[in-house]
């Protein structure tokens, strides 16, 4: 299973395609569009994810050497910056909106494991920034994979 969320709209486009080419042979089985499920799977850029995981659990035993913080942020946001990248050139993601939409899942999930924004006031302050990534997390599993790329 690629990484591209397959919706009906393509499917349509890949069958007009085919007929259009005048294949002989007929269309190959055709595909049904993402469930839920698989579109749920398909936002999360659970390998980005991992890499500021692996350098976050690196970093912080050796905090009091380093500027924690700063690296914190400055990986944050270069992943970011190399998600869509990242979906484009390894997992051949060519849909804008799913771009936005992993990236969005990608701030979520590190909010929710504090990752830099750990230390911000708001955050430290009696247990409410757990309280808000937890809370963050159930909103975007729920409503990414119903806003996110058309059916």
């Amino acid at each position: 299973m690629g990484r591209e969320v397959i919706t009906t709209k393509d499917l349509e486009l890949a069958d007009a395609q085919v007929k259009a080419a005048g294949a002989i042979a007929g269309a190959p089985a055709r595909r049904k569009p993402d469930t839920y499920a698989d579109r749920l799977a398909k936002y999360v850029p659970a390998e980005v994810v991992s890499v500021y995981l692996f350098v976050d659990g690196t970093l912080r035993p050796i905090g009091a050497w380093i500027p924690l913080q700063a690296m914190l942020w400055g990986m944050f946001f270069l992943l970011i910056a190399l998600t869509p990248f990242y979906l484009l050139r390894v997992q051949k993601v060519k849909k804008w909106k799913q771009w936005v939409i992993s990236e969005a899942s990608f701030v979520v999930w590190v909010f929710s494991i504090g990752g830099p924004f750990a230390n911000l006031a708001f955050y430290k302050n009696h247990d409410v920034g757990h309280a808000l990534g937890s809370v963050a997390v159930a909103l975007a599993t729920f409503v990414f994979p119903i806003w996110g790329v058309e059916k």
